[in-house]
């Protein structure tokens, strides 16, 4: 086998070295391009690694909203949008896990949110927790 070199101890006649080297089964040492079209050439045996854990492309499910697409996209663009990524309260209020399409109305609401002073008519300017 031409990928000795790298591991592979099959010893296969030349008529039959294209079947070993390229069929579904073949050498686990031949480097075959990953199927989720990262463009990463990987040992026929480091795919399901690759395709399971490392490959940008995977398939990839978000953990609060369900949405499928890459795992590229899901940990990325995703992450920044998702409406159901719980968030902290951004005025550190102690509430921890706020989803995203929630907070407007627990700023609403949130005992540390700063809203004008009740004598904003008269020229009061202060900003005071609700």
């Amino acid at each position: 086998c031409s990928n000795a070199s790298k591991g592979c101890d099959a010893k296969v006649e030349l008529s039959q070295l294209e079947q070993h080297l390229n069929s579904k089964n073949g050498c686990k040492f031949q480097n075959i391009d990953c199927s989720y079209g990262c463009g990463k050439r990987i040992p026929r045996h480091g795919v399901p690694y690759h395709q399971r854990d490392e490959c940008p492309l995977r398939p990839s499910t978000c953990k609060y909203c369900k949405i499928k697409s890459t795992h590229q996209d899901i940990s990325g663009d995703h992450a920044q949008v998702c409406l159901l990524l719980p968030l902290p309260c951004p005025n550190k209020c102690g509430k921890e896990a706020i989803p995203r399409r929630d907070l407007p109305a627990h700023q609403g609401v949130c005992p540390r949110e700063k809203v004008d002073c009740p004598f904003q008519q008269l020229g009061c300017k202060e900003k005071l927790l609700r």
